[in-house]
């Protein structure tokens, strides 16, 4: 029951959206500054979005239907790639319980909250080690893009990316041998 009730949910939420789209102001998500740590054979990187779940969101994540916030990461050292990977995040909401789960997949973590603030803050951090061969440059691409989601409910798919104005963020920067400093 209360799955067909977050379906309903959700599908009044977006087809309004939808429906509205030549008014509707969606979001504009960006990336914070790329952060860089170097330890001895290793990177840290960090970044945070910004922006991306304002207006529609808070109803979507609270629906109980998975939502999934996809990363991706390429990383460049010598004309070799270093990663090249997609990463999620997870969001499931407990419409019993009223709590948040995210589950991080490039840090293999499970969060659980009932702080919707508390959510963004987590599910927006994307932080990754990266294994370095030596000093030398570093490319960095980094995106993220949200899927389809396709509502059972509805039998329709409707295309998450809306919500973005259908723009990906994307931080594109070169590191710096040695002292590893950020050159947009």
């Amino acid at each position: 029951m209360f799955k067909l009730l977050a379906n309903k949910v959700i599908t009044g939420v977006i087809s309004f959206s939808m429906m509205l789209l030549s008014s509707y102001k969606g979001n504009e998500p960006d990336f914070s500054i790329l952060q860089a740590s170097v330890f001895s054979d290793y990177i840290v990187l960090e970044t945070h979005l910004q922006n991306a779940f304002e207006n529609d969101f808070e109803e979507i994540f609270r629906s109980g239907n998975k939502i999934d916030v996809f990363f991706r990461i390429k990383a460049t050292q010598k004309n070799e790639d270093i990663v090249d990977r997609h990463y999620k995040h997870s969001i499931q909401f407990d419409t019993m319980k009223q709590v948040f789960t995210a589950t991080i997949e490039e840090t293999g973590l499970t969060h659980k909250t009932s702080s919707y603030p508390e959510l963004l803050r987590i599910i927006s951090k994307f932080q990754i080690n990266l294994k370095t061969s030596d000093s030398s440059q570093l490319k960095i691409d980094i995106a993220s893009y949200l899927k389809k989601m396709n509502l059972k409910i509805m039998g329709k798919e409707y295309d998450m990316m809306m919500l973005w104005n259908f723009k990906k963020p994307k931080i594109k920067e070169i590191i710096e041998p040695g002292i590893y400093e950020i050159r947009s």
